[in-house]
């Protein structure tokens, strides 16, 4: 049962900490590591831009890259599948990327960072360099009290079960099985990420696997089972 699903017109965040609601944090899956979340305000993309159907993976609706200015681009490694540099200027975003992937943009559509934090308006980012390519970085998103963690292509699980209070892990089905159940250790919730068309993912206790524009809900402490 996927109680995490619910229409995008319909998120409510609450925190059961505090008396008033949290800011509402909207998360939509666009297609392979590439996540959508806006806090109405600000918007922040996972892998994207990339090519559409790059190596068999995830196409996307042209309409997809419907300009989205002042967003930022938080771009895990520059193969095709993940990131697609000439359509930057269509989407309207700022790249924020370790600096060989940077500069693969003219310097106006770069965010100015030192290449392992970064932060404003309340987001702060941190580069996690792990194993896959030159340039490859995992993520740790800090964002309206919500901890977020985005993998990558990476296959390591060294840097993540270093990991501590994260919300939300997006997280590859290949290193989640090589993870096993230590993601518990890390993470309150796993969301699986970064699918083939038509591949199938046998669900795991506690896995959350969304389908290409599933909402996924971010309330805080939500299990989402």
């Amino acid at each position: 049962m996927r109680r995490w699903l619910i229409p995008l017109t319909s998120i409510l965040l609450t925190t059961t900490s505090v008396s008033v609601a949290a800011q509402s944090l909207e998360a939509r899956l666009i297609g392979n590591a590439a996540i959508e979340i806006s806090d109405g305000t600000t918007t922040l993309m996972t892998d994207f831009p990339y090519e559409s159907g790059a190596f068999g993976y995830l196409p996307y609706p042209p309409e997809t890259l419907t300009s989205r200015p002042g967003s930022i681009c938080l771009i895990t490694h520059s193969h095709a599948d993940h990131f697609a540099p000439a359509l930057v200027e269509r989407v309207g975003c700022r790249v924020l990327a370790a600096p060989s992937v940077q500069s693969l943009v003219p310097a106006a559509q770069r965010l100015q960072w030192d290449g392992r934090r970064f932060e404003a308006d309340g987001l702060r980012i941190e580069a996690i360099p792990t194993a896959h390519m030159e340039g490859h970085n995992s993520y740790r998103v800090e964002w309206h009290h919500r901890v977020f963690y985005f993998t990558g292509d990476t296959e390591s699980t060294v840097e993540l079960l270093e990991q501590r209070e994260l919300d939300v892990l997006f997280i590859t089905p290949w290193l989640a099985d090589r993870m096993g159940d230590r993601w518990e250790e890390v993470a309150r919730r796993l969301v699986i990420y970064h699918r083939a068309p038509g591949q199938s993912v046998a669900s795991k206790p506690g896995w959350e696997i969304p389908d290409l524009g599933d909402v996924i809900d971010l309330t805080p402490g939500d299990s989402g089972q």
